[in-house]
């Protein structure tokens, strides 16, 4: 039984840490030093800029949709970046609705499918699945869950468009 936890702890102690993991850590250091920019953190440490930026966007990725995959929180980068970019899509009680979704769900057979029970997850709500397109004077408006597009005339001010949106959205 010694021999099996001493394999154990080495095998722990040589693992290489997953992209959350390794946000967490870079988090707590952006914490430590707020002074420090991306660049100048990631200078410190020792790795590269985008390096940092991908564990700390894998980071923001809520625990419990990682809680579905098989993997947790060992995903690649590449399943970490599309699940980062869904849910920065997301408002907050759409994101708070698949949070939810996924504590009641139970662990899939793989990434792919935990993947793909997100998206679906993602497209059944209203929010994600309509565009809404208004003409405000000239100024053209179209709204798709929490991102807002813009077209407006040349002779348009920000001002004019900031007070439009405000008096419309805020």
């Amino acid at each position: 039984d010694d021999e099996i936890a001493e394999l154990s702890h080495v095998t722990n102690l040589t693992k290489i840490s997953s992209l959350y993991d390794r946000g967490r850590y870079y988090q707590l250091q952006k914490e430590k030093y707020p002074e420090l920019s991306q660049n100048e953190l990631a200078a410190q440490i020792g790795i590269a800029s985008s390096a940092l930026g991908y564990a700390l966007q894998a980071y923001e990725v809520p625990l419990p949709i990682y809680q579905i995959f098989p993997s947790k929180t060992e995903l690649g980068r590449t399943q970490t970046q599309a699940l980062y970019k869904l849910t920065k899509s997301l408002s907050d009680d759409e994101l708070d609705a698949l949070i939810a979704t996924c504590q009641d769900a139970d662990l899939q057979s793989s990434d792919k499918e935990a993947m793909e029970f997100i998206k679906a997850a993602v497209s059944v709500s209203p929010a994600t699945q309509t565009d809404k397109t208004e003409a405000i004077g000239k100024i053209r408006v179209k709204a798709k869950g929490t991102k807002l597009q813009i077209e407006a005339p040349d002779e348009a001010t920000l001002e004019e468009i900031y007070q439009l949106l405000q008096n419309k959205y805020l």
